[in-house]
Formats: C-alpha cells, structure tokens, sequence
C-alpha cells in the first residue's frame, strides 16, 4: 500500500524532472541489436519486467561501422512507459582498459559516442547494458517498444494498485538515479505513518530520520528540480481512489492545515506556490543533512495516511547491485527500509595486429575473481631461432581481455596457460576457441596450449577465448529394490511361489533429498527426488552430485502390506554397511569421480495370521439321583458342521454335580452327544436329557440328545444329562420264630420241601395283627424269607399245643410305611412231623417280624392240620425250654409214575381248599381276639 501512494505522490515531479524527447535520432556512429532483459535483472521473471516498483536492466550489443571516426554517436530510445534511471556516465574499455566508448541518458536517450579508438582500429564493437523504471500508473500488459538506432520490443506488465488508505508503519526507498546538474546521486525515501497507532493523550507524534552512512539528506531546493526535497503528504476520499494532498496534515480531529519548515535552503517560492504549499501549525519539518524531525503535535486523523518523503543524494557512484540500508523511528517504533543500485556498464573491443586472449570463467564467485597468468613465445620460421623471437606473459580476470599487439607478420606463437592448482574436490576443464575476421569459430581445442600464426600486421588480430569450467568431482547412487518373505521361525523364502506372485506388482517409493558441501561458506543447495521401484529393479543413476554429497534415502511406509504377508522391516545394503530396521539410509558421495554406488532396500514380510474362525460351544452337566455311588459317567460327542467340513468329536467323563464347557465347534453345526455308560447293578435306571433347563426330546433309546451349539456372544447353552436310579429288592434274610411248647407227638414223621418265588407289584401296608395259636400238629420247621421295609413290632401270646418246633415268618403285629418298590419273594418251607406221647404245655409265645414284609400271595403247599377251638386266654407262664426235636427225614422227590399222577394231583385240589378255610378260620379268629382286646383297654 505505501508503494502505490508513494507513486501517486512522487508521480508528478518525475515527470516534470524529465527532459523532452528529441525529435530524431542520430546514429553516425551505429547501431545496436539483439535487445533483451539482463539475465540478472530484478524484477523480470520469466523474461517479463513486472512493475509497479523497483527498477529493470536492459542490455543489448552495439556495433560501429567501418567508416566511423571518434565523436560520432548512436541512441537507445525508450518507450513511452518506461524512463530512465541515470546511474551517471559511463565508459566502456577493452581488455586494456582503453576507453572505446561511452555512454549517457539525455532524457530518455541512451547516447554512446566513440573514442579516439574507432581511429586507430577496426571492427570495434561492443556491448551495453542500462537500467530502467516504470513511468505509467495504468495498467499495462503487452510489448514495449524501443527504437533509435535499432529496433526491438521487450515485454512488460504493469498493474495499478488501488489498495486502500491504510498502511503499516514502513520505509521504502528508491533510487533515483544521477542528476547532471548537480552531480548527485539520489535516493527518495518514502515512511508511512499509521495513525491508528500513533493515538495518546497528549496527540504528539514525532518522527525522526537520519541519514545513511555515506548519505546525507538534502534541504536544497535546486537538488529536487526547484521543488521542496523533504515534504509531507497526506491521503484522503475513498479508498478505491485516495486523493494525495502535499504539504497537508489532517489532525486527529480531521480538520486539514499546512505547517512549518526550518533548516531549507534555495527555496522556489513560485514552484512551492505551485505544489500548495501553506504556512500552518498542523506539523514542523526540521532539516539538516545528517537528520530529518517531523512533529505533529496535534496528532493524526485515523481516516487518513500521511506520508514523509526525504531526499538523499552523495556524490560518490553507489557500486552498481549494491544496498544501502536506513532506519527510521516514528515514536518509538522502528521502520528499515533498503535500496537496491541499478547498474550501467559495457565494454568494447577493437582488432589490431596480433592476438588478443578473452577469460571466460565458468564457476563460483571465488573462482571468477582470480586472476589467470598466459605465457607465449613466437618464432619466425624464417630466422635462426631467438633472432626474430617475442616472447611475453599476460594477465588476464573473467570477462575481460588482453590484447598482444606489434607482432610480425606469419611469426608461429604458443600460447600456454599457467594453470592454477584446483581446490579438492573440484575438476577444471579449460576450452581454447578462436574465431576469424567474420567472428566464424576456426578451431576449437581443449589442450592446455595453443599455436596459431599472426596475421599481417595492423590488419587482424587473433581472437582467442580461453574458457576455465570449474566443477566439483562429482559421483552418484542407484537404488536397487528386493523383497523377501519369512517363515515362522524367521528364516528368509527367497523364492516363495505365493509371496511372489503377491509382490511383483507392488510399486515401492523411496523419496531421497541430498545436500551438497558447502560453497564460500554458505550451506550447499539440497536436491532432492523420488525413486519408484518394484521387487528385483535397479533404478537410473542419480548423477552429478558433488564428492562430499550427503544423501538420505527413506522408504515410504504407507500401505506396505499386500495380500497375506504383513510387512516387518527393511533393511538397507550399501557400502557403508548393513542398517537393519531403519525406515531411511544417509550416505555420503565419496570414492573415484563419476563412480556410482549401489545401495540396496530389502524388505521383510511375515505370512499375515489368518483370522480365527468364529466357533461356537456348549456346556454339559451331569446329575445323578437315587444313587449314592460316587460313579463316572463317560460323555462323547460329534459335530458336524457345513458340507464339506471335518466333523468334531470329544468325549469327556464327568461325575454328579460336575460340568464340562466343549468350545471351538463349527458355525452351523449340529452335535449329537450321548451318555454311554449308565447302568449300575442292582438298580433300574432312567436318562432324561434337559437343554437350558426345558427337556429334550432325546433319540437312539434316550441315551443321545441332538445339539445346535451357540456362539459367544450368546447365552451359554447348557446341556444336562439326569440320570434316576431305583434299587432292585433282593431277596430278604430269613427270620427265626421260636416258641417253646411241651408236645405230645405221634411218631409219624414227614418232610415236605416247597419252593415258591412270587414277584408283586409295590405294596403300601400299615396294620397291626395280634395272633394267638393253639394247635396239635406233627413238629413242623418252615423257613420263609421276605423283603419289605416296616417298622419292627413283637407279639407276645401263650399257646397250649402238641410239642412244635417252627421257624417261620407269618403276618404279625407289622407297622409300616407307605413304601413302593419292586418286591421279589421267595419262600422256602419244610415241615418235620413226628408220633410221640401226648402232653400239654403251656409257655410264652415270642414272635419275630422282619421290617416292612410285603404281602404274599398265597400258593399251593402242604395241608396244614385242621383249626382247633379257641381255648381261654391263659395267664403267662415262665418259658420252658423245647426239648431236642428228631432231626427230620427228607422225602426225596422222585419222577411219579403214571397211575400215581390222578391221585396227586387230588390231593392237590384238597390242599388247596383245606387252605382257603384255614384262612377263612384264623381271620375269623383274629377278629374276635382284636375285638376283646380293645375292649378291655376302653375299660
């Protein structure tokens, strides 16, 4: 924004500071051509000067014609957007420093005029170079057109910047250029001041400058063209189109005044009268050649942008492409601001007897500022040698040239260059070219002399150019690109069939940036590139880079995995060293010049582990009931999954109360478990299944229950095998009856043995039978045995009877518990029977019953004898003992014949009938004895 109120406010006295144009050019001593921007202008990018601001170099080659003589001139016209900037005269020299010509701005003409040179040599030309600035505040695009002694056009863009009112506090500066009047160089420094912060109580501003070393600030008016070299400017309106009004200050309450000034001299009061300029109170300038003060003591209006412009000559050239630097304080706020010096110069040449040596250095600055020493020697071939000899040495720095002259026509000369020794690490080439009379190139070497033939005296001179072409030795890289996969245990598959089908198209990338050695001490610049690579390539040379290179080659990580292998590490192969696992490698360029080293990226895989198929389970528990055993029970399962897939088997044991959890099952899959070892001796058993609690119906007998197994983000599925045992009754113990009794028996002895085994279903039976029996029996002995679960009872009764001896279990006085079970009975009984003397014997009766007996169905067996009547209830009497019974004789059973069959088998329908009335009897019996005996007990 400063730059474009500066142009607006300095606009109007450039342009009256320029002189008119000449009405036509005058171009007796030439011409120019090949017009083009210096190739280190500034401002010029891509061959195009960019304005607004700063300033540009032209350049261009000049020619005199051979009818020239010394005063004759030709000019360089500009165009009508640009001006000049008159850095002061200038001259231009051959290699002896002889002056061929000069040159000078007269307005915006470039004059060069020739020298005393063009007399006394022949074909003098040259070339020139000057600086130029923008003289437009339009935008402009397009070619600019120069003419005068030549024609040419040169583009150019220029845009208007309309940027507002406000700016920073800043400092700019502008060269001027050289005033022929008064022999000064000048500078315009421009400072903008920001009101807005600049705001205080007491509304004093105050800015100070001082001039550069070198410098001083002018108060004359005769050293700005008439007009006031310090002033200040104030810009006001709209900010698309600010309006500029020198020698005006708005203070901060907007109101506009002029000021005072001290320390001018040679004041113009017509041109100040011209420029408005008004005595005031709104700001007091205070010049002097080493410092400038402004105070504006009521303050700044915000809505406007005051501007200081100071004016800076010297007598001495600035050093062409120099700086000057200068600082400015606006209360306590520094503003610096530079300058750049455009440059003007040239040289000519002119051709005489002789030879003359042109230095062109191709390096750094270091290497273009030595000076470089040529011997030569001439012989004539005519002469004996050292007769007619010349010999000689010259110096000669970059870009100019010497000019051997006075040598005799056809003397042979070898020219030699002392070489200077080349710094480590660089390489110089030196190039001899030597042109002829119409500048066509007549030999070409790159030897380290040369031998040529002057020609005739005053007529040519041989041009030689002798160019020196410093480099750094320079070596390179390659990078070379291997891939490997590991096994498990880790050791390298160079030639895995799959690993390589899955890696030969994967492109690998590997960007490297190199930073070359240091030049007169600053850091080297850095090139850098990226390398793209498959498994098994070599990439090009990367080349040209210094010895003393350092380079870092890295590998781009991303996306490195590829189908099924997972990628490790790499690691990296080189001359240096092997560095394992390192995402990058850093190597200097070292060894023999242009030698290329290879380095190596390998990198690692490992197979990717395959996703764990999703799986699926159960779990089994197992219960026992009726069963105290401690007792395994052995489970197998099978599970099949999908088509195709491999069934799963298991088996497992597990006890009451235990559970097993089968994991890792096929999705989709069903199992058939089973339980294949449930029987226990002695007990019937039944197996149900339960999944989740709920039964299932189980196949194959019960024993195998079908299963779908769930995932684990699921409820557990639980399967539960119950297993019910119910015991099987046994055959119960016998049990012992005994009674003593005095008998009377007749000795008739007979042995009956009966076998019977009769199977009931369960029986609940609670009763309670009091029995008393009086019988004349043979001696009997009967054995029964029975299981049932009752409460024991004992019966007490007092019999008078034949002598007997009985074991027995009969129904008795019983007390049981409803108890349903399986009930097995097996009764065996045998009867003794013997003829002794009668007697009668009273004793007590003590009966025996075996706990829970359960009922038994009468079955055919041997007629007991007939009931007796019921004699009175007797009183007890102390026990006699039995006297010894006659061990029995058993009846063997035989085969009966046949006529015996009909008779036994009446015997057995009669012992059958015998036995129901018995039975009838003893109930009747019973019943009257249980009817007394309450009876009593009531009473």
């Amino acid at each position: 924004m400063l730059l474009t109120l500066v142009l607006i406010a300095s606009f109007t006295p450039l342009i009256i500071g320029n002189a008119p144009r000449a009405a036509a050019a005058t171009c007796t001593g030439g011409g120019w051509s090949d017009l083009h921007w210096k190739s280190d202008s500034p401002n010029v990018k891509n061959g195009k000067y960019i304005g607004p601001g700063g300033h540009a170099e032209v350049e261009f080659k000049w020619t005199a014609p051979k009818g020239a003589k010394g005063g004759d001139s030709f000019e360089l016209d500009l165009p009508a957007q640009l001006r000049s900037v008159d850095t002061g005269p200038i001259t231009l020299q051959d290699e002896n420093g002889n002056i061929v010509a000069t040159g000078k701005w007269n307005g915006n003409k470039f004059i060069i005029t020739l020298t005393g040179f063009q007399d006394i040599n022949f074909d003098v030309n040259g070339s020139a170079y000057v600086s130029v600035a923008w003289n437009t505040n339009k935008d402009f695009t397009g070619d600019l057109v120069f003419n005068g002694c030549g024609t040419g056009k040169l583009p150019g863009e220029y845009k208007h910047r309309e940027g507002g009112l406000f700016h920073d506090d800043s400092k700019i500066g502008e060269y001027i250029g050289f005033d022929e009047k008064t022999r000064n160089h000048k500078i315009q420094w421009s400072v903008g001041i920001d009101p807005r912060q600049h705001q205080n109580n007491t509304h004093l501003v105050r800015v100070t400058d001082k001039a550069p070393k070198g410098w001083q600030f002018t108060c004359d008016f005769n050293d700005n063209n008439g007009y006031a070299p310090v002033y200040v400017s104030s810009f006001i309106g709209s900010k698309e189109q600010p309006q500029s009004k020198r020698h005006i200050i708005y203070n901060a309450s907007g109101h506009p005044q002029g000021g005072r000034r001290e320390g001018f001299k040679n004041i113009n009061s017509e041109n100040d009268r011209i420029d408005g300029f008004s005595e005031g109170h709104h700001y007091t300038i205070k010049c002097s050649p080493e410092q400038v003060t402004v105070e504006f003591p009521y303050g700044l209006y915000e809505q406007s942008a005051p501007v200081l412009t100071i004016t800076a000559v010297t007598k001495e050239a600035p050093q062409p492409g120099s700086n000057v630097i200068n600082k400015a304080m606006i209360d306590n706020v520094g503003v610096e601001g530079s300058v750049r010096f455009p440059s003007a110069g040239g040289l000519g040449r002119g051709k005489r007897g002789g030879f003359t040596v042109e230095k062109n250095v191709v390096g750094t600055e270091e290497d273009k500022a030595r000076e470089f020493t040529f011997d030569y020697k001439c012989t004539h071939p005519s002469y004996p040698k050292g007769e007619r000899d010349k010999n000689g040495q010259v110096t000669v720095r970059n870009g100019s040239v010497v000019h051997v002259m006075g040598l005799e026509k056809n003397l042979k000369c070898t020219i030699t260059e002392i070489t200077p020794p080349s710094e480590k690490g660089k390489k110089l080439t030196t190039s001899w070219v030597v042109f002829d009379a119409d500048k066509n190139v007549k030999i070409v070497s790159a030897a380290s002399m040369f031998e040529f033939t002057v020609d005739e005296l005053f007529k040519e001179a041989t041009q030689i150019l002798v160019t020196n072409k410093y480099e750094r030795e320079t070596g390179g890289f390659r990078l070379r690109k291997m891939a490997h996969s590991s096994d498990e245990a880790g050791n390298l598959i160079d030639q895995e069939s799959k690993f390589q089908t899955a890696i030969k198209d994967k492109t690998f990338s590997f960007p490297y940036i190199c930073t070359l050695p240091e030049v007169n001490g600053k850091e080297g610049e850095k090139r850098q590139g990226t390398i793209k690579l498959k498994n098994g390539q070599t990439s090009s040379d990367v080349t040209d880079l210094p010895i003393g290179t350092e380079c870092t080659v890295t590998e781009n990580t991303d996306g490195l995995d590829i189908d099924d292998y997972q990628h490790k590490e790499v690691s990296w192969l080189g001359r240096d060293g092997t560095q394992n696992g390192a995402t990058g490698y850093t190597f200097t360029i070292t060894g023999k010049p242009d030698s290329i080293a290879q380095y190596t990226a390998v990198n690692i895989y490992d197979p990717k582990e395959k996703p764990k198929p999703e799986t699926r389970g159960f779990t089994l528990k197992k219960e026992v009931k009726g069963l105290e055993d401690d007792k395994t029970f052995k489970f197998s399962w099978i599970c099949n999954g999908d088509h195709g897939t491999t069934p799963t088997r298991g088996e497992t044991t597990l006890k009451n109360g235990e559970e097993h959890k089968v994991d890792g099952l096929p999705l989709e899959s069903t199992c058939r478990v089973s339980e294949t070892n449930a029987s226990v001796s002695g007990y019937d058993h039944t197996l149900k299944w339960f999944i989740d609690d709920k039964p299932a119906t189980p196949v194959a007998g019960g024993t195998i229950v079908m299963v779908n197994p769930r995932s684990k983000d699921k409820a557990e599925l639980v399967v539960t095998a119950v297993n019910s045992y119910t015991p099987v009754v046994p055959p119960a113990p016998p049990t012992t009856t005994e009674t003593t009794t005095t008998t009377t028996t007749t000795e008739t002895t007979t042995e009956s043995t009966t076998s019977t085994t009769t199977t009931t279903e369960p029986t609940t039976s609670s009763s309670t039978t009091t029995t008393t029996t009086e019988a004349t029996t043979e001696p009997t002995t009967s054995s029964s045995t029975t299981t049932t679960t009752t409460e024991p009872t004992t019966s007490s009764s007092t019999t008078t009877t034949e002598p007997t001896t009985s074991s027995s279990v009969p129904p008795t006085t019983t007390t049981s518990e409803p108890t349903t079970v399986p009930t097995t009975t097996t009764t065996e009984s045998t009867t003794t029977s013997s003829s002794v003397p009668p007697s009668t014997t009273t004793s007590p009766s003590t009966s025996t019953t075996t706990p829970k007996i359960p009922p038994i169905i009468p079955i055919p067996i041997p007629i007991p004898p007939a009931p007796q009547p019921v004699p009175p209830v007797p009183h007890p009497t102390p026990s006699v003992t039995t006297p010894p019974v006659a061990t029995p004789t058993t009846q063997l059973s035989t085969p009966q014949k046949p006529d015996t069959q009909q008779r036994e088998l009446a015997r057995t329908g009669a012992s059958v009938i015998w036995m129901l009335l018995a039975a009838v009897l003893l109930a009747g019996a019973g019943g009257v004895i249980v009817y007394f005996a309450n009876n009593k007990k009531r009473r």
